[in-house]
C-alpha cells in the first residue's frame, strides 16, 4: 500500500508540474504580449499573435489627396472620382542632368 501512495504522490506531483508549465507558457506566449500590445494602444490579433498599429482614416484620405496633387499640372482641376493609375502612386523623379563633358548624339 505504501508503494501505491508513493506512486500516486509522484503522479500528482508530475501533473502539478506540467500544469504549472502550461500556465507559464500561456502567460508568456499569449497573455503578456497582448497586454503589452494593448498598453501601446495597438490592435492585438489572437489568431496570428500580431500587434498591429491602427491608422486613422483621415491619414489615408490626406495621403490620397497628396498623391493626386503630385500628378496634377499647375492650374489643372482634379476630376471627381477618377481612379489613380499605378504610375500615379510612384513618386515623380526628375531626369538626371547629363555630365558636363558628355558629347551630344
Amino acid at each position: 500500500m505504501k508503494s501505491f501512495i508513493d506512486r500516486l504522490k509522484l503522479v500528482f506531483l508530475a501533473l502539478f508540474a506540467v500544469s504549472c508549465a502550461g500556465v507559464w507558457t500561456y502567460q508568456l506566449m499569449y497573455a503578456r504580449p497582448q497586454a503589452l500590445c494593448e498598453g501601446h494602444r495597438g490592435w492585438w490579433d489572437w489568431r496570428t499573435r500580431v500587434c498591429a498599429q491602427p491608422i486613422p482614416l483621415y491619414q489615408l484620405i490626406e495621403q490620397g489627396k497628396r498623391m493626386e496633387a503630385l500628378q496634377m499640372k499647375p492650374g489643372q482641376k482634379t476630376p471627381k472620382g477618377a481612379p489613380l493609375s499605378k504610375d500615379a502612386m510612384a513618386p515623380a523623379v526628375a531626369p538626371a542632368p547629363a555630365p558636363a563633358g558628355a558629347a551630344k548624339p
